[in-house]
């Protein structure tokens, strides 16, 4: 009689995030539930296809990530098999803030509507190059 113990991979789930739209400036959290059939002890490893290191080695991680889509996978480990998972998280670029961007145009037409030409020639004179 031979007895042969074999190993079950893991298995594995991303809980979150829940939202797949963040800002450029954005903590994204990502955590995951798994769970080995043999009990045995898992490590993690988080990385997106745009970062050239590990986001994170933890259930839970939290990361800033570059513009663009980025397709993140958990890859989890227990000593024999690995399990792994995807999600893809899009981070959106700055939006310009009021004293930028097209946002600065709609303030000089307004303050010409307002004061008229002359303060609006002043005001044109200041603009910003884009």
């Amino acid at each position: 009689l031979t007895i042969t113990n074999t190993n079950q991979a893991p298995k594995v789930n991303i809980t979150a995030p829940t939202t797949f739209t963040f800002a450029s400036d954005a903590d994204i959290s990502f955590s995951a539930t798994a769970s080995d059939p043999d009990g045995d002890p898992l490590t993690w490893t988080w990385t997106s296809d745009k970062v050239g290191l590990p986001i994170g080695t933890a259930q839970t991680v939290t990361a800033k990530l570059p513009v663009g889509a980025n397709l993140v996978t958990v890859d989890v480990f227990d000593g024999q098999a690995h399990a792994t998972t995807t999600v893809t998280v899009t981070v959106r670029p700055a939006t310009a803030g009021i004293h930028e961007g097209p946002n600065l145009l709609l303030i000089v037409v307004a303050l010409v509507a307002i004061a008229g030409a002359g303060a609006g020639a002043f005001v044109l004179s200041k603009r910003r190059k884009a």
